[in-house]
C-alpha cells in the first residue's frame, strides 16, 4: 500500500492532478458562498467533474488540494452509513430527491477515487487525513511541483507551429491521431491492444474481449440502452450455450457491439497504431503532408493488411521513398543512408518528414535550414553528386510515392476475411 501520511507524499500525488474551474454560480449555504463547477484531470485517467462551494472572500478560489480533500471526504460517506435512508436522516435532508442525489454523488466520488486514482480505502483515508491536517503546506508544495512539471512539459513538447520545416507544416503525433482520424467509440482504447501485435484481427478481437464488463452492476447498467445488441449477438450465433444466463448473454452482446465498432474503424485504428509505433521509435512530430499520405495509404491498403508489420513497413517505405525523390538520388544510396541514420538516431536530426522532440528543438533554436546543414553536413559531403541540400520538397513528393506503395500493398497482400472468434 502506498503511503500518504506526510505532506510531501500527499503533494507528490496531487501534483499529477490538474484542476479546471468550468463554471461558477450562486452557492447554497449563504449569499457569500459561490458554487464552483470543478474538473479534476489526472495525468493518466478520465477527468471527474464535481461541485465545490466556498466563500471566495475568505478562501479565494478553490485549489486542487481543497477539491480533492472534499472529494475524498465524500467517497468515505457510503462506508459510514448503512444505506441512503440512514444517510438522509443523519444529514437532515428534507427532500428524498436531494438525499438520493447526494448519495449518488458520493458513490461516483468513491468509484473515481478507487478506479481512476487507484486508491484503496486505506490509502484514500490516509490521504484524506493528511490533507485535513496539512492543507496549506500540501498546496504550497503542489504548486511548486506543478510549476516544475510545466517547465519539463514545455521542454518535452516543443511547439511545432512557429515555422515551416523544410517548407512543410508539422503537427505532433498526438495531434495527428486526435484530429485526422476517426477511431469510433472504442478505437482509442484498442490502440494499446493492437500496437505491437502480430496479427491485426487477433488484436481487435482481444481488444473487444478486453472491453467486456465482468461485474453484474456494470453489465446491468449497460444493457437497458443496448438491447439491440442482444439480437445482433444472437444473429451471429454468439448466444449459443448461454441463453437463459442474462449476464453471459449481455457479455456476448457487448463483445459484438465493441467488435463491430472496431472493425468498422479498422483502417483508422491501424493508422493510429502506426503513428503510435512511430512515436515509440522516437517520432514526436510529422509533416502534415506526410501524415495525410501515410493515413490515406493505410486506408487504401487496410483491407489487404493482415499483419501489423504491413502498416509499419508502409510507413518506413513512404519515408524512404520521400527522401529518395526529394534528393534526386537516382541510385538511392544517400536517401537510404539518411533513412537509416534517422531510425538509428531516434529521428533526432532535422528533416522535412518526421522529427523527434530534440530535432524540433534544434530547428526552433537555429532555424530549420541551419539545423539541417549542421545535422547532415558530413553525410552530404560524402555524396557531392546529389543536389538539393534541404529536402524542402520531400513531403510534397511523398504523396505520389505513398499512393503507389499503398496500391502495391493492396495488390500483393492476401485477401482479408473477418475471422472474429466467437465469445
Amino acid at each position: 500500500m502506498a503511503a500518504y501520511e506526510t505532506p510531501e507524499q500527499a503533494a507528490n500525488f496531487l501534483a499529477g492532478i490538474h484542476l479546471d474551474i468550468l463554471n461558477t454560480g450562486k452557492g447554497d449555504f449563504s449569499p457569500n458562498y459561490v458554487k464552483y463547477t470543478c474538473q479534476l484531470t489526472p495525468r493518466y485517467g478520465d477527468p471527474f467533474t464535481t461541485d465545490y462551494q466556498s466563500n471566495p472572500s475568505v478562501h479565494g478560489e478553490p485549489t486542487v488540494t481543497q477539491v480533492v480533500s472534499s472529494l475524498l471526504s465524500d467517497s468515505r460517506i457510503r462506508d459510514a452509513y448503512r444505506d441512503v435512508d440512514d444517510f438522509a436522516d443523519d444529514m437532515g435532508y428534507r427532500k428524498p430527491s436531494e438525499a438520493i442525489r447526494a448519495w449518488e454523488g458520493c458513490r461516483k466520488a468513491q468509484d473515481w477515487v478507487r478506479d481512476t486514482l487507484n486508491l484503496s480505502n486505506g490509502e484514500a483515508n490516509q490521504l484524506s487525513d493528511t490533507l485535513d491536517e496539512y492543507e496549506t503546506e500540501v498546496q504550497a508544495q503542489v504548486e511548486q511541483l506543478q510549476e516544475e512539471q510545466a517547465r519539463q512539459d514545455a521542454y518535452e513538447h516543443p511547439p511545432v507551429d512557429q515555422m515551416l520545416y523544410g517548407g512543410q507544416k508539422f503537427i505532433t503525433i498526438k495531434e495527428a491521431i486526435d484530429n485526422l482520424l476517426d477511431l469510433g467509440d472504442y478505437g482509442e482504447d484498442a490502440v494499446d491492444y493492437v500496437n505491437g501485435a502480430s496479427y491485426i484481427d487477433d488484436a481487435l478481437q482481444e481488444a473487444a474481449d478486453g472491453m467486456v464488463d465482468i461485474y453484474y452492476h456494470d453489465l446491468l447498467h449497460w444493457l437497458p440502452d443496448n438491447y439491440e445488441w442482444l439480437e445482433e449477438a444472437d444473429a451471429q450465433g454468439l448466444l449459443e450455450g448461454c441463453k437463459g444466463d442474462l449476464m453471459k448473454m449481455t457479455q456476448a452482446a457487448q463483445y459484438e457491439c465493441y467488435s463491430q465498432n472496431l472493425y468498422d474503424h479498422k483502417a483508422d485504428i491501424l493508422a493510429a497504431v502506426t503513428l503510435a509505433h512511430l512515436k515509440d521509435q522516437g517520432v514526436y512530430a510529422i509533416s502534415e503532408d506526410m501524415a495525410d499520405t501515410l493515413i490515406e495509404g493505410i486506408r487504401d491498403a487496410s483491407d489487404g493488411m493482415n499483419r501489423f508489420s504491413d502498416a509499419t513497413d508502409l510507413a518506413e517505405e513512404t519515408m524512404s521513398d520521400s527522401l529518395t525523390e526529394a534528393l534526386g538520388d537516382e541510385d538511392g544510396e544517400l536517401s537510404a543512408d539518411m533513412a537509416d541514420t534517422l531510425r538509428d538516431s531516434g529521428y533526432d536530426k532535422p528533416n522535412p518528414c518526421m522529427m523527434s522532440a530534440e530535432a524540433v528543438r534544434l530547428a526552433n533554436k537555429d532555424g530549420y535550414d541551419q539545423a539541417f546543414q549542421n545535422a547532415w553536413h558530413d553525410l552530404l559531403a560524402e555524396h557531392p553528386e546529389v543536389g538539393g541540400d534541404s529536402l524542402t520538397h520531400a513531403a510534397e513528393e511523398s504523396r505520389d510515392s505513398s499512393t503507389r506503395l499503398a496500391q502495391n500493398h493492396g495488390n500483393d497482400a492476401p485477401s482479408h476475411e473477418d475471422t472474429r472468434a466467437e465469445l
